[in-house]
C-alpha cells in the first residue's frame, strides 16, 4: 500500500477509536447517572422505609401507653367494682343480720308488751280490788262515826282507821299516776345528796306496822348495811324510797314464817339496795329478766 493508504488506515483506525472512547464515554457517563438515579432511588426509598419505620414506631410506642394507661383504668375500675361488690355484699349481710335481729327484738318486744299489757291489765283489776277495800274501810267507819252512842275511845279508833286507809288509797293512787307516767316517758327524777342510813330507817317502822295489819308479827326483820349507814349518794330518794316499799311491802305479802332482808352493799363503784325474804320467791324467768336502773 501507498503511504496516503496507510495514512488513511490510521486515520480511520484513530477515528474508530476515538468513536469506541467516545461511546464507552458515554456508556460509562450513563451508567453513572443510572447509578445515581439508582442510588437517589434507593436513598428516596430507604428514607421513606425509614420514616414509615419511625412513624410505626411512634404510633407504637403511643398506642402501647395509651393501652397500658387504659388497662391501668380498667385494673382500677375492676379492682373498685369488686371492692364495691364485696361492700355491698357485706352491707347486704349486714343488712340480713340487722332484719334477722329487729325481727328478734320484734318478736321479743312483741311478747313483752304482750306481757305487759297482761300485767297491766291483771294490775288494774287487782288494783281495783285493792282499792275497794280501803275506800269500804273508809265509808264503813265514817258511817259509824255518824252515830251519836260513839263512845270518845271508839271514834278515835275509827278516825286511825279512817286516816290510815286514806294513807292507803292516797299510796295506791300515786301508784297508778306514777304508773300512767312511766308508760307516757314524762316521770322525771330530782337528784339530790342521799344519807343512806337515814333512807333505810325511814322503811322500818312502815314495815313493822305492815306486817301488824297483816297478822304476821313473828316475821323476822333484818337491817342491813350498817356499814354504809353514813355514806351519802346522790339519788331521788323519794323514788328510791317508793321502789324499796313496794318490794317490802311484796315480801310482806308472801312472807308467812321466817325473815325479811333488805339493806345495801357496794359492788366496784355502785351502791346496790336489795330486799331478800323466805316467801314464796320471784320465777327466774323474771329475775333474769330483771335491769338495774340507777336512780
Amino acid at each position: 500500500f501507498s503511504e496516503t493508504m496507510q495514512q488513511q488506515f490510521a486515520d480511520m483506525e484513530l477515528r474508530y477509536k476515538s468513536q469506541l472512547k467516545d461511546k464507552d464515554i458515554a456508556n460509562l457517563r450513563n451508567e453513572r447517572e443510572q447509578a445515581v438515579k439508582d442510588m437517589v432511588r434507593r436513598t428516596i426509598t430507604l428514607t421513606a422505609i425509614v420514616t414509615l419505620t419511625f412513624i410505626v414506631i411512634v404510633v407504637i410506642v403511643y398506642y402501647s401507653r395509651r393501652l397500658r394507661k387504659t388497662n391501668e383504668f380498667l385494673k382500677k375500675e375492676v379492682d373498685e367494682r369488686t371492692r364495691a361488690e364485696k361492700e355491698l355484699i357485706t352491707i347486704k349481710e349486714s343488712l340480713e343480720e340487722r332484719v334477722v335481729e329487729r325481727t328478734s327484738e320484734l318478736e321479743k318486744a312483741k311478747i313483752r308488751a304482750e306481757e305487759s299489757e297482761r300485767l297491766k291489765s291483771a294490775f288494774i283489776a287487782n288494783m281495783s280490788h285493792e282499792i275497794r277495800t280501803p275506800l269500804n274501810a273508809i265509808t264503813g267507819f265514817s258511817g259509824l262515826l255518824l252515830r251519836d252512842d260513839i263512845p270518845p275511845a271508839k271514834r278515835k279508833e275509827y278516825s286511825d282507821h279512817i286516816m290510815n286507809n286514806n294513807k292507803i288509797l292516797v299510796n295506791m293512787i300515786e301508784d297508778l299516776i306514777d304508773t300512767s307516767k312511766i308508760e307516757s316517758g314524762s316521770l322525771q327524777l330530782h337528784p339530790e345528796p342521799v344519807n343512806i342510813g337515814h333512807l333505810l330507817t325511814k322503811l322500818n317502822e312502815p314495815l313493822f306496822e305492815n306486817l301488824a295489819r297483816k297478822n304476821k308479827p313473828f316475821v323476822e326483820i333484818i337491817q342491813d348495811g350498817q356499814e354504809n349507814r353514813n355514806h351519802i349518794i346522790t339519788t331521788d330518794s323519794m323514788r328510791l324510797q317508793q321502789v324499796l316499799w313496794h318490794l317490802l311491802d311484796n315480801a310482806a305479802k308472801f312472807t308467812v314464817q321466817g325473815s325479811i332482808r333488805y339493806g345495801c352493799h357496794e359492788d366496784q363503784q355502785n351502791v346496790v339496795f336489795y330486799v331478800a325474804d323466805t316467801g314464796i320467791g320471784i320465777p327466774e324467768e323474771i329475775t333474769t329478766d330483771t335491769k338495774i336502773i340507777p336512780l
